[in-house]
């Protein structure tokens, strides 16, 4: 059974569910806008029902991002902390929904950098925000929101590339005894991988790319050509 704590007034907890109604709509229920209050929050109320029955959702503060126009609220959901952002109409939404990068990493003139991964939604006048990689929340959210239009990518670790950088090489016939392996920049699905050897001393690049959330070996060696790369999707900002 869904379970809502309130810590706040009941005024800020509205912002949630006219932000969740939104998703009802986009699910073919009647619009909120033609909806009395009561109605709207026994909809929003069925609808995370829908989802997990041990869902908790609760009120637990207010943020202000320098990269959008509107306050935020936050919310807990299960322990994973959800900021939602509700704009005045579904025209500023998307406005600002379209300043987001892919990766999520930098939104107009702003750039970030993320201590977790960041996931972006929006559905009509609401956008939300979940930096993070927990599983169950990130499946509650693409119930709730569909999937993120931008972020996400960032889920492997430089290390989990790094490790998939020396088992391609191992699976093209290079012995990796003695290799390491370093990922120095990551920019959507390219990566930028250096391999060094300590018996004989030297060192290489690797230059990664993901499809279907696997990262592969695109191209290696101590000298490259950027056109070449460029050709084969990689950005100036993963080459050398």
């Amino acid at each position: 059974m869904l379970k809502y704590k309130m810590n706040t007034p009941l005024i800020a907890f509205g912002l949630l569910l006219a932000a969740c109604s939104q998703t009802v709509t986009a699910r073919n229920v009647p619009p909120a806008a033609v909806l009395e209050p009561a109605t709207r929050r026994m909809e929003a109320d069925a609808f995370f029902e829908a989802l997990a029955d041990d869902a908790v959702v609760e009120k637990v503060g207010e943020v202000t991002q320098p990269f959008f126009s509107v306050p935020g609220q936050v919310f807990s959901l299960n322990g994973s902390q959800i900021q939602l952002f509700v704009y005045e109409d579904m025209t500023a939404a998307t406005s600002e929904a379209g300043q987001v990068s892919p990766e999520g990493t930098a939104v107009g003139p702003h750039s970030m950098m993320w201590m977790a991964t960041p996931h972006f939604y929006h559905v009509e006048d609401v956008i939300v925000l979940y930096i993070g990689d927990d599983k169950v929340t990130l499946a509650l959210l693409a119930e709730a929101f569909g999937p993120p239009f931008a972020g996400g990518q960032m889920s492997l670790s430089s290390d989990e590339i790094s490790e998939a950088a020396l088992a391609g090489l191992q699976q093209v016939g290079w012995d990796i005894n003695g290799f390491s392996a370093e990922t120095t920049v990551i920019d959507g699905d390219y990566a930028r991988v250096t391999i060094t050897s300590t018996d004989p001393p030297g060192g290489f690049t690797a230059f990664m790319k993901q499809k279907g959330g696997h990262w592969t070996v695109a191209a290696h060696g101590s000298a490259y050509n950027p056109d070449e790369l460029k050709t084969m999707g990689f950005p100036d900002s993963v080459l050398p």
